[in-house]
This record gives C-alpha cells, sequence and structure tokens, in this order.
C-alpha cells in the first residue's frame, strides 16, 4: 500500500511546490518587471497619499464639475475605503427598472445639449466597478464640465481625446473616468478663477 501512496505523496510536494510557489514567484517577479504599474493595483495618488485605483469606478465625485461614472451599488465608507457591490438585479426586477429612470432623469437633469442618454451612464456595469465610459459619454459630459468650470470645450476635447483608448478588434472607444478626473483636478478649480 504504501507504494502506492508514495508516488502520489511526491507529486503532491512536487505540483505544490510548482504550482503554489514558484509559479506565483515567478508570475510576480515577471508582472513587477514588464507591468509594474498594474501588478502593484495602479494606484492614484494625491499629495504622496494613495487615494485609489485606476481599474475601480468610484461613485461619482459631488459637484457636477467631474466626469460622471456609470451608476453603482458601491459605496465609499467614512475611511474612504470603496466597498463594491454589484446590483445583480434581473431584467424583471421593478428595481432595476427604477434605477434606470433615476438615471436617466439625473442625466437629463445634469448635462447641457446631452440628448439622449447613452446606454452605460443608465445601467450599471456587472460588477459595479468599471472605471470606463464611451468616448461619447465622456463628449457629452463636456458641456457641463466646461459651463461649471468656466473652461473652453475645446480644451476639454483635447483632454478626452488625451485619455481616448480603443478596445482591440471591436474597435469600441472608451476613457477612464479616474483619469480625466485627476486631469480635471490639475486645473484650477472653478472658485480659483473667481476675482
Amino acid at each position: 500500500m504504501i507504494r502506492n501512496i508514495w508516488p502520489s505523496f511526491c507529486l503532491l510536494v512536487l505540483f505544490t511546490l510548482l504550482c503554489g510557489f514558484a509559479y506565483p514567484l515567478v508570475m510576480m517577479q515577471f508582472g513587477q518587471a514588464f507591468f509594474a504599474e498594474q501588478a502593484n493595483g495602479s494606484s492614484m495618488e494625491k499629495d504622496g497619499k494613495i487615494i485609489g485605483s485606476y481599474l475601480l469606478a468610484y461613485p461619482s465625485q459631488s459637484g457636477k464639475e467631474y466626469f460622471y461614472a456609470r451608476p453603482s451599488q458601491a459605496t465609499v465608507n467614512d475611511q474612504g475605503i470603496l466597498i463594491g457591490a454589484a446590483s445583480n438585479l434581473a431584467q424583471t426586477n421593478s428595481k432595476m427598472k427604477e434605477n434606470h429612470e433615476s438615471a436617466v432623469s439625473q442625466w437629463k437633469q445634469d448635462q447641457i445639449n446631452a440628448d439622449p442618454i447613452p446606454v452605460e451612464m443608465s445601467f450599471a456595469s456587472a460588477s459595479g466597478l468599471d472605471p470606463n465610459i464611451s468616448y461619447t459619454s465622456a463628449l457629452q459630459q463636456a458641456n457641463r464640465i466646461a459651463v461649471v468650470r468656466g473652461v473652453s470645450i475645446d480644451d476639454l476635447y483635447a483632454m478626452i481625446g488625451q485619455y481616448r483608448k480603443q478596445v482591440p478588434l471591436l474597435k469600441l472607444d472608451y476613457v477612464n473616468i479616474n483619469r480625466l478626473n485627476r486631469a480635471l483636478d490639475q486645473w484650477p478649480s472653478p472658485d480659483d478663477r473667481k476675482p
């Protein structure tokens, strides 16, 4: 019986060492060498302090001077920690319809010359943490931000263009709202422009 168990035990130890230690260590070193920013969580920093990740959408910034994220059930607690949550609502759930109608109403109230609402801005993503919106959604929000911040719409369009990316093969243009909002933070605030 020991003769039958011994090879199995040796394989267990071998694969535990290979898959549990060697492979993760090699992948970690590979990630640090070639994709350091992503391997370290794509951290957003402000004044030398980590304030979040570019890979996670945060509930829309307070104030209309920022780009809005997609609707989300995620919240930020008192310590500033993002608590992720997906809505997980079926199409037949009345709460999903209410959320959609609320998002559409809010969009129409906040935007200037931005009708109709882009689909992704009225429904949460599957994870509820998607930081990307379509290029078109960002362009539609630019009018609101230009008016609130008192900046040139052409400057905003240029900034959105700088952060524009494309999904390979599908040719879908998108932007990361965390990167856009961080770029907006580098501009003077609306209050700084007042004489």
